[in-house]
Parts: C-alpha cells; sequence; structure tokens
C-alpha cells in the first residue's frame, strides 16, 4: 500500500537534493496522461507555490496510434478541472522516422522534445518536467548493455539534463530553441507508486497500448528481463541506479577532459565539423570516439543512429591515409581536407 504523501516526500526531497526548480520559476509539465506523468502533475501542484501561474502542461500527440487525439482530449479535461492552462503539439513522428531514417521510438522522442522546448521558450520557463521514474532508467541502461554500450550508454536517465536538440536529430520547425533543460523529479520513484499515487488520489489516468506491444524492446526489457533478474536480486533497480550515477559521474569526468583537448583539435565551419589530423591521431582512442559522437551529433545525427560500428569505422578513416572520402550513417561523409577530416551531412540522395 502506497502512501501518496511518501511519494511527495521523495519528489521533494530530489527537488531540494538536486535544486531542479529554483524559487519563482516557470515550468512546463510534459503530460502524456499515463500514469508517471498524471501523477508528476499533480506532485508539482503540491510542491511549486503559486503553481497556477508557473506551470503550462504540454500533451505531443505524436500521431502514432490513429486514436491518439482522444489521449489528447483527456489531458485537456484533466488539466482543465485543476486550473491549469495546457497546450496540445500536433506531430508527425512516422513521417519524421521515414524521412530521417530512425526508429519511431526515437522519433518521437525528437519530435515530443523538440515541442516541449518550444512551449518552455513561448512561456518563458527555464525547464520541462516529465515523467521519468526509476523503472525508466533501469530499462534505459538495460536496452543500451543488450545493444552494446560504453559509459555514456550505461548512465542511465538523470535528474536534471541539458541538450542540444540537434543531438536527437534534425529540428523541424523555426520557433524550437537550440537546447532544452529537462528535470525529472520522480526519479526516486517506481512506476508502481505512480499507479498507486494516482488510484490513492482519485487521479484518472490513461493506459497507453504501445506499452503492451512485445515488438518495442523497452517492452520486452520491462515484462521480462528486468522481473527474471529480480529473481537474482530483488533489489537490483536499486544496484542498477547506483551503477548509473557512478558511471554518469565518470562520464562527465571523461566529457570535461575531452572538452579541454576539443578546442585544438576540433574546428566548426559552416555545415560541418574539421579535425586537426596530426593531432587527433595522437589522441587516446577513448578520446577520439567521444570526438566523433560528439561532432555527429553537432551535426543532427544522433549517437545511436551512428552507432558503434559508425565510430569505429570513422576512427579508421582518420588513422589511415586512403580512401579520401567515406559515407557514414544518417548521411554523413568524412573526407580529407590537407591535415584536416572534415565531417559533414550529405543533403538530399548525396552518398
Amino acid at each position: 500500500m502506497v502512501n501518496p504523501d511518501d511519494v511527495v516526500s521523495k519528489a521533494r526531497a530530489l527537488v531540494e537534493r538536486r535544486r531542479l526548480v529554483a524559487s519563482r520559476e516557470r515550468l512546463v509539465v510534459g503530460v502524456s496522461g499515463g500514469a508517471d506523468s498524471v501523477c508528476l502533475l499533480d506532485v508539482l501542484r503540491r510542491l511549486v507555490s503559486n503553481g497556477s501561474n508557473r506551470l503550462l502542461v504540454v500533451h505531443v500527440d505524436h500521431q502514432i496510434r490513429p486514436d491518439s487525439s482522444t489521449d489528447a482530449q483527456f489531458v485537456r479535461e484533466l488539466v482543465g478541472d485543476v486550473g491549469l492552462d495546457c497546450h496540445v503539439a500536433q506531430v508527425d513522428a512516422p513521417g519524421y522516422a521515414r524521412t530521417h531514417g530512425v526508429g519511431l521510438e526515437h522519433a518521437g522522442r525528437a519530435l515530443r522534445y523538440q515541442r516541449l522546448a518550444a512551449a518552455a521558450g513561448g512561456y518563458g520557463a527555464r525547464a520541462v518536467a516529465v515523467g521519468h521514474t526509476e523503472d525508466d532508467s533501469s530499462e534505459s541502461l538495460l536496452m543500451h548493455l543488450l545493444r552494446g554500450a560504453g559509459v555514456d550508454g550505461l548512465r542511465g536517465i538523470a535528474a536534471i539534463e541539458r541538450f542540444e536538440l540537434r543531438s536527437l536529430g534534425p529540428v523541424v520547425d523555426d520557433d524550437v530553441p537550440p537546447a532544452i533543460r529537462i528535470i525529472r523529479p520522480l526519479l526516486d520513484i517506481r512506476r508502481a507508486e505512480t499507479r498507486a499515487y494516482c488510484l490513492a488520489r482519485g487521479l484518472p489516468f490513461r493506459d497507453d497500448p504501445t506499452n503492451d506491444d512485445p515488438a518495442l524492446l523497452r517492452n520486452r526489457v520491462r515484462r521480462h528481463l528486468l522481473p527474471v533478474l529480480r529473481t537474482y536480486n530483488p533489489a537490483i533497480d536499486g544496484a542498477l541506479r547506483r551503477t548509473a550515477d557512478l558511471l554518469r559521474e565518470d562520464g562527465e569526468w571523461l566529457d570535461a577532459l575531452v572538452d579541454r583537448r576539443r578546442a585544438r583539435l576540433v574546428h566548426a565551419v559552416p555545415d560541418a565539423v574539421d579535425l586537426e589530423l596530426r593531432a587527433w591521431r595522437r589522441q587516446p582512442r577513448a578520446a577520439q570516439r567521444r570526438l566523433v559522437r560528439r561532432a555527429a551529433a553537432e551535426l543532427g545525427v544522433p549517437g545511436d543512429q551512428l552507432g558503434f560500428d559508425g565510430v569505429e569505422r570513422a576512427l579508421a578513416f582518420a588513422a589511415a591515409d586512403r580512401p579520401a572520402r567515406m559515407q557514414l550513417a544518417g548521411r554523413l561523409v568524412m573526407t580529407r581536407i590537407g591535415d584536416r577530416v572534415r565531417m559533414r551531412r550529405g543533403r538530399g540522395g548525396e552518398a
């Protein structure tokens, strides 16, 4: 039996410990209509003073399901009942996936964050709150582990995160700012707790049928792999969370090291990134990998699209003297220009 006050207390502790919300700061709250986001909205209404003037609810309709508009109407009614403003943004996730060669789940995420960022910019909010839980972090870590990942892929989900939107893929609208700051107040709370919270408070929510689709890796991890792992270690979720926290700290330290080297190695040119070849070849392979992924992200090709093989091919290209040109995933093209290697994104059907 979950005590709703305990859920609020855990969220408050995380918000205060990590300073997720500043005094009098405005927030955009992403609400899908599921138990996690409905719980998030109710918790923030209890934590944020004068919430009716500081909270804007945004629902993103990805148009993945034929009946997705009913979720939007549900959120409108839910938010109206508590006296908050609600904005519904409609995006074409299937079309984005086809155009840019990414999976449907990734397309939905890229477009969702773009519209949340645009809403935050229009509302004067410095951050966007989303309803990720401890389970989401565990699932993300395991998904990356199954695919093969390094420190960055095993960081799980952070309570606070700022990233360039182009790192998720091409930005499709002019009103989208370059970066977004995400906060996750429910990250110390289990998914079962958010559902129990809603039931205890009498809050309506909707179940997304795509969460039952076994074709999605996250659903198989959630419904099969994690339950099996809990038979080996009932506290596996906490263990995965600690692992992610440790790797995140290691990754941040590595990022700082690479940032200092980057100024000497990398030159931004219009629509491209140049690498100083001689200095590049003296770098540790771990630093080279990070620099390649960073350059690809700046050009709008996310790491999961470039992939491990793409990074390794890029390293091999820079280490050798030929060929003079190579095509990578996401229409990325690498060419030699004097004592530099240039990475750029080809246009249209360019190969």
